[in-house]
């Protein structure tokens, strides 16, 4: 078993549901957790202080990190002590004596303690501090006997090291919380998926780590991996903790393609988008601090939060396992972009369709085939003599659209002759849509890109209807196939921008392409700029709002404009990089006669 390599942490809040209950509805605020090390409190002069600094700026809790890079640890650990770790003073002990003063400013209220392990197991030099699996159980059992705490916080780890970690939370049964950081939770999702595809020891609650918007640029420091954007990743951890009845929450990080301020922006959006529970922000960001502002605006928007729950749901299924696929942070970025535009909440599964939704959006790799009964399924979804479904379904291969086998249904199902095949390494950089030319190649860190040749013109001769196409080596391509109401996108590499694209699959509602992130629902639209864009999007409702307030807030999260606007069905918005918009109903034609919350 590969040694755990994770971040623990103490998490002094109230236990979260069992892993077997539904989340239930909250109505009380939002936590808000500042992450601060342990070994840089002195500056405040004590812990009380420090205690009241948090008061005062706004924070509801603290997320300390315990243990430095150097291997060494700042409270009270026999264990420790005996795997070679340095010992240094117990300064957690003088903490915990600060938050029980009665007269204290957290008296009674949570406060996040975090214990980073992850930078001592990773190369040789470090071995001799590595606790085994059993010492890992052991020392969880040792510090819930020195200190009092409901909650173990970890970066993902393996699937196998996860179970140990589940394991030696001991009888009390500890609330779980994982950070999501790529790749390793990635990898964590694959793996667990492949064995339990119901993820029954997952954890309790998932954070978020959004550090960059599309594209993010280029790796800096000691990155253990390409430079990916992170919005969609964290809209894939949102869908997946959806799907498990799990609570999920914003985690800003910081990163290169996140100007100093900005994350007031991105934390603002995920207000907008899913009203988490809690939110998680990094100490030392300069002039960036969420109790002066960000706080403010996040509960402005989180308590207008009344489509939540009500809106269609879209299950994206991942067909393949991690060997087949390409990054998901690669991916996802115009898929959730055009999903969540169209006003869909979306639930992630893993070689399964879950029951109940409105609309299905299905990617896989090389090695679909490899689960007969799952691929079986699929076909039977696209049969309309056998299906009932009747929304949309969108197939999207991350690999070959081949001829054998059961890939000669689909292949007759959106009319593509046998002469159409091959797998080229390359994809338009653009795709002309009238006056216009739309990025459609991925802008990020990734050799993989191709496509299957799939002539359109032999295709539309069959009776195929090819939604998009380009020319590509001085062939037209198809990209995106459509049959009634079921489509075929061929590429596995778009780009954020391509989710104009996509979104013409599920009723158009990003009406002009733009490098933006967009979430739109009946009571509020957020758009979130990557690049300088001019946004155009069609609220996703029947009925329009009679009139809107409209928010503009710059780069660095200063309100730059604000104003009351006659409702309709489209809203259209000039944002520079990074800028928010966000807009939300004042008077909603459809809630004539009913209470507002």
């Amino acid at each position: 078993m590969r040694k755990l390599a994770a971040v623990l942490a103490v998490l002094l809040l109230h236990p979260s549901p069992s892993a077997a209950e539904k989340p239930a509805p909250d109505p009380g605020p939002p936590q808000f957790i500042l992450t601060e090390s342990l070994w840089n409190l002195g500056r405040f002069g004590s812990p009380l202080k420090f205690l009241r600094y948090l008061h005062d700026e706004g924070f509801t809790g603290v997320n300390l990190e315990l243990m430095d890079d150097r291997g060494g640890y700042y409270f009270y650990s026999p264990i420790l002590e005996e795997s070679r770790w340095t010992r240094n003073p117990d300064l957690l002990d003088g903490l915990f004596r600060a938050l029980d003063d009665p007269a204290g400013p957290f008296h009674g209220k949570p406060v996040l303690v975090s214990m980073d392990f992850s930078g001592f197991v990773r190369g040789a030099s470090r071995r001799a501090r590595e606790l085994s699996a059993g010492r890992i159980a052991d020392f969880l059992e040792e510090l819930g006997r020195n200190y009092t705490f409901t909650d173990l916080t970890s970066e993902p780890f393996s699937a196998d090291d996860h179970n140990v970690l589940f394991a030696g939370l001991g009888p009390d049964r500890k609330t779980l919380n994982i950070r999501a950081l790529y790749p390793d939770f990635e990898e964590y999702l694959y793996q667990a998926a492949f064995y339990d595809k119901s993820f029954t020891r997952a954890a309790d609650r998932f954070i978020t780590r959004d550090a960059s918007l599309y594209p993010p640029g280029a790796p800096s420091g000691k990155a253990r991996s390409p430079a990916y954007p992170t919005v969609g990743f964290g809209d894939f951890l949102f869908a997946f903790g959806r799907s498990l009845d799990r609570e999920v929450w914003a985690g800003s990080a910081g990163g290169t393609g996140l100007p100093e301020g900005s994350e007031h922006n991105l934390l603002v959006y995920r207000a907008a988008q899913y009203a988490p529970r809690g939110y998680f922000v990094l100490s030392n960001k300069g002039d960036f601090n969420i109790g002066r502002q960000t706080r403010e605006d996040i509960l402005r928007v989180q308590d207008r939060s009344r489509d939540h729950g009500k809106k269609p749901v879209a299950n994206l299924v991942m067909g393949s396992g991690r060997k087949e696929m390409i990054p998901l942070p690669v991916f996802v970025e115009p898929i959730f972009n055009a999903l969540l535009s169209a006003g869909y909440e979306v639930e992630t599964s893993f070689r399964e369709l879950r029951e109940g939704a409105d609309l299905y959006y299905i990617v896989g790799g090389k090695e679909w085939l490899d689960d007969l009964p799952f691929f079986e399924t699929v076909l039977r979804l696209l049969d309309h003599r056998r299906s009932r479904f009747y929304g949309p379904v969108v197939l999207h291969p991350m690999a070959e659209i081949k001829s054998a086998k059961f890939w000669k249904d689909v292949r007759e199902h959106f009319h593509i002759p046998p002469t159409e095949r091959g797998w080229i390494r390359n994809l338009p950089a653009t795709v002309r849509e009238r006056e216009l030319r739309v990025r459609w190649k991925g802008a990020l860190p990734y050799k993989g890109a191709g496509m299957t040749r799939l002539g359109a013109v032999n295709i539309r001769a069959k009776g195929g209807d090819a939604l998009a196409s380009e020319t590509v080596g001085g062939e037209t391509l198809a990209l995106i196939l459509r049959s009634g109401n079921h489509y075929l996108v061929n590429g596995n590499f778009l780009h954020l921008e391509a989710s104009y694209f996509l979104s013409k699959m599920m009723g158009g509602a990003i009406a002009w392409p733009a490098s933006a992130y967009v979430t739109s629902g009946r009571y509020r639209t957020a758009v979130l700029a990557a690049e300088e864009s001019d946004v155009k999007v069609k609220i996703p409702v029947m009925e329009p709002a009679g009139s809107w307030t409209w928010r503009v807030y710059d780069a660095g999260g200063n309100l730059r404009e604000e104003k009351e606007m006659e409702g309709g069905p489209v809203f259209e918005v000039h944002l520079g990089p990074h800028e928010l918009a966000v807009l939300e109903c004042s008077d909603y034609a459809g809630d004539a006669g009913k209470s507002r919350p």
